[in-house]
């Protein structure tokens, strides 16, 4: 297992990406356990700007080993990349905790306080423009985006809601309110939205593709490949999403899912 590790880090400094991840992942298959491995998988995919995989093998190492400052860095910084500023800043504090000479832990943590600080800045514009023009609903959107990166998410939900009321037929509303709603568990509000959006436009791939979301993330995993197949044959194609949502994470484990994919391109 060691040795498939060393030989992976060797491929990363060759440029090898993907003779490093057949590497790394033969040592996972013998220690799945390995936080290190875990760690290499995560930045690599990284490193291939597959940010919500390496997420995922990050916060794997983290639950094997929440003591490693490497591990809490590159987490941070997919966090960051994925705008969960607050998430970001408390891996990046707990890095530097850990190891207080870190310096790319430092200079991420001023990055992302800064980042922070300009981020409640532009909400409280859009709050002052909300009392402006209150019947703007991309000025609502825009404040939920930001509301979801410092983590609030009842301010997120109401702003987004306040929008759904001035564009109650908006895909990209009713998508993004919906997977607030499934983020938090709030699953009959996720799927009256995603039933919403299908009705309104059964021939759009997305829709389908959430309602697999929302069934996979409840471990139905039969119904989530059937609305799966469904959003393929709309056209659906984003195959990093596909392979990195934590939502799929138990269909994905399945022989089903694995013969679906198979010749997608992926």
């Amino acid at each position: 297992m060691r040795a498939y590790n060393h030989l992976g880090l060797i491929h990363i400094q060759s440029a090898e990406a993907q003779k490093a991840l057949a590497l790394f992942n033969k040592a996972l298959q013998i220690d799945p356990k390995h936080a290190d491995t875990h760690v290499n998988l995560g930045a690599t995919y990284m490193g291939l700007n597959r940010v919500d995989l390496s997420i995922s093998f990050f916060e794997a190492a983290l639950k094997l080993n929440p003591g490693i400052a490497e591990a809490h860095t590159n987490l941070g910084v997919g966090l960051l990349k994925k705008g969960k500023m607050n998430r970001a800043i408390v891996h990046f504090k707990r890095a530097v905790q850990l190891e207080p000479a870190n310096v790319t832990a430092r200079l991420n943590l001023d990055r992302a306080t800064t980042m922070q600080r300009q981020i409640e800045d532009n909400i409280a514009r859009l709050n002052r423009a909300v009392t402006i023009t209150p019947q703007d609903p991309t000025i609502h959107s825009d404040l939920a985006d930001l509301y979801s990166a410092v983590d609030n998410r009842p301010a997120a939900i109401q702003s987004l809601n306040r929008a759904m009321t001035l564009d109650p037929t908006s895909d990209v509303l009713l998508s993004k309110l919906g997977t607030l709603y499934l983020s938090g568990e709030q699953y009959q509000e996720a799927l009256n939205l995603f039933k919403r959006h299908l009705d309104q436009d059964p021939s759009f791939s997305l829709p389908y593709y959430n309602m697999a979301r929302w069934h996979a993330k409840q471990g139905q995993n039969p119904e989530a490949l059937a609305w799966l197949e469904k959003a393929l044959q709309r056209g659906y194609s984003n195959w990093e999403e596909l392979e990195s949502n934590p939502d799929l994470k138990s269909m994905r484990k399945t022989k089903e899912y694995t013969q679906l994919m198979e010749g997608r391109g992926q």
